[in-house]
């Protein structure tokens, strides 16, 4: 006979419930090994491939590449990144520079027979050429000048300046057949010959055609020029039978010059201007005459001196205008 504290209990399994809570205790388990070994495998790719790229740029999508984002900054380049300029300065790197054309020589507006030149507006409205025929007069009873062959004369109308003593013209000779007629003009020649070949930065006088009844008093601003089929020689000059004062009734530009083969000669006349120079020679810059003929060598010299420091375009008309109508001319046989 058995008491109550002695019975046994014969049930052996646990209540259902109880075996739901192992399941998802088992459940949870598993999901944090998995959660903890995603996260050691994350760690672990994310440091391989941040080290294997380690100082690049942020790669953007290829649909989303534009010219501006490849476009990097040569004032702050990112580390260890080449720089690579736009496609369109790289092409323009590599193209030529356009070639320079060069300067345009000026048609020539004036053709007669076997002469040529061009004259800009600013020199002339119009050039009128004409035929001299020679003058065989006797030497002994006429002036110098009067006696010259059949050559060709070039006058030029509407010039800058007006009522000047000299009007503005073009002598066109033959060399040899002017030698052959006039001692004085044979002089001149071979003067200009020598002086040509020479080339003296300041020569005691100078050549000058045509022959005149009066005396060279000065020569400035004297320059070697070259033209087509010949060279020559430009300077300023002033000719007076007494003592005047340099002014620009009488002042002139000349242009002497001779084709290489000596044919031809070629003689000019163009006043010229400057505000430095009273407007004529009337009064002398002194109150008393016998000083200022006294000192005029000096007086010549510092004019001369005065005129060459002046710029070329501060002259009436330019005379780097007259140069280039000089350059220009072209006598063929």
């Amino acid at each position: 006979m058995t008491t109550p504290d002695s019975q046994v209990n014969t049930t052996s399994s646990p209540p259902k419930r109880n075996a739901l809570w192992w399941i998802l205790g088992i459940i949870v388990v598993v999901l944090l090994i998995c959660c903890v070994v995603g996260a050691i495998a994350g760690g672990v790719f994310y440091y391989y491939y941040a080290s294997s790229h380690k100082g690049t740029t942020e790669i953007i999508p290829p649909s989303v590449i534009t010219l501006s984002t490849m476009m990097v900054s040569p004032t702050s380049p990112p580390p260890s990144t080449e720089i690579i300029q736009p496609e369109a300065t790289q092409l323009s790197a590599t193209l030529p520079a356009p070639a320079t054309s060069p300067a345009l020589e000026p048609t020539p507006n004036v053709i007669v027979n076997n002469i040529s030149f061009s004259y800009p507006p600013q020199v002339a409205q119009s050039v009128d050429a004409e035929t001299v025929q020679e003058s065989l007069s006797d030497q002994s009873d006429g002036m110098p000048g009067e006696i010259y062959p059949k050559h060709t004369k070039f006058t030029f109308n509407g010039y800058p300046l007006s009522g000047t003593f000299h009007s503005p013209y073009i002598l066109v000779y033959p060399a040899k057949e002017y030698t052959q007629m006039d001692p004085a003009a044979a002089t001149v020649i071979n003067d200009l010959t020598q002086l040509l070949v020479q080339k003296p930065a300041n020569p005691e006088r100078m050549p000058f055609l045509p022959l005149w009844n009066a005396g060279q008093m000065f020569h400035s601003n004297i320059e070697y020029l070259s033209f087509k089929n010949g060279s020559g020689v430009r300077y300023l000059t002033m000719y007076a039978q007494a003592y005047y004062p340099v002014n620009n009734n009488s002042l002139f530009y000349t242009f002497q010059g001779l084709t290489h083969d000596g044919n031809y000669y070629i003689a000019s006349v163009f006043p010229v201007s400057h505000p430095s120079l009273p407007d004529t020679g009337d009064e002398i810059p002194v109150m008393d005459l016998d000083a200022f003929v006294e000192n005029f060598d000096n007086y010549i010299a510092e004019t001369a001196a005065n005129l060459e420091a002046q710029p070329l375009a501060s002259f009436t008309p330019d005379i780097s205008l007259l140069d280039d109508l000089f350059e220009s001319f072209n006598i063929t046989p």
